[in-house]
């Protein structure tokens, strides 16, 4: 393996690690925000509860929204470096129509307080749609990070001289000269 494919192996863990870390720090803020209901679903440990209350020293829950900006801020960052799927119909209305979805959906969960469901109702209620504006900030980021990978591209082409492989970057504009 040299010295490129062992780079690219380690960036791409780190790449998934911080994919991770947004998930991570939302499920910390539904169990911060929501520890009643998980204690009533006795889904609570005496070592998670410290945990949890070291963390929140930090500052990290003061508001409902730090740890979604946060949880956020990671997401994007994540994006940056995210392939996407190869599709040829990428347009600005799905990506935009994801994003907007996904944004309403991810800072407006809280309206869900003024229920007058059981606080457990809320918990489910708040969490699944946090969690489905989530997915779709996801999914519009990476066609956006996907689009802006196409439009900024260069052309590539493979060319095999002495059998092995190579790519090389092509401008899009060629010069052809006869003599």
């Amino acid at each position: 393996m040299s010295g490129t494919d062992e780079n690219e192996v380690e960036l791409r863990k780190m790449l998934d690690f911080t994919k991770l870390a947004p998930v991570i720090i939302l499920l910390l803020h539904f169990y911060y925000c929501y520890h009643g209901a998980f204690k009533a679903w006795k889904l609570t440990a005496t070592i998670s509860d410290r945990l949890l209350a070291n963390i929140a020293h930090t500052g990290l829950f003061k508001s409902l929204y730090m740890p979604k900006l946060i949880a956020l801020g990671l997401l994007v960052i994540s994006l940056l470096g995210a392939k996407g799927r190869k599709e040829e119909k990428l347009g600005w209305k799905t990506i935009v129509a994801w994003l907007a979805a996904g944004v309403l959906l991810y800072f407006l969960s809280e309206q869900v307080f003024n229920l007058n469901y059981t606080e457990q109702g809320i918990a489910v209620t708040y969490m699944v749609i946090t969690g489905i504006g989530f997915l779709c900030i996801l999914s519009g980021g990476t066609l956006l990070s996907r689009l802006i990978k196409v439009k900024l591209s260069w052309q590539r082409t493979a060319v095999q001289p002495g059998g092995f492989s190579q790519k090389l970057f092509a401008f899009t504009v060629f010069v052809s000269c006869r003599e």
